[in-house]
């Protein structure tokens, strides 16, 4: 079983482990993902509460005999929007020294 993050996800590596027979946990950035459909099916969320921090929306779905867990963080959410609008009224939002 192998677990990984959204920075050793690629199209290839998910291939190499299909092919290989192992089983695998992974985040996924669902907006380029062939995996976006299962965004649309349909399911409940359950909100999870967790202390110290912001709740948790999360769902089931199976597409193509794959199962997805899908989670939603409202407060995650919010802050990527206000980001987004950042760099759309300010340009140089889009220039980040973090190094």
């Amino acid at each position: 079983m192998f677990v990984c993050d959204r920075g050793m996800v690629s199209e290839a590596n998910l291939r190499l482990m299909d092919e290989a027979g192992y089983d695998y946990i992974t985040g996924l950035r669902m907006a380029s993902h062939p995996a976006r459909k299962a965004l649309s099916r349909q399911g409940r969320y359950h909100r999870i509460e967790r202390e110290g921090k912001s709740e948790l929306w999360v769902k089931e779905a199976v597409v193509d005999g794959e199962r997805y867990i899908i989670c939603y963080n409202p407060d995650e959410a919010e802050r990527e929007r206000a980001e987004r609008e950042e760099m759309e009224t300010n340009p140089k939002a889009l220039i980040r020294n973090r190094g």
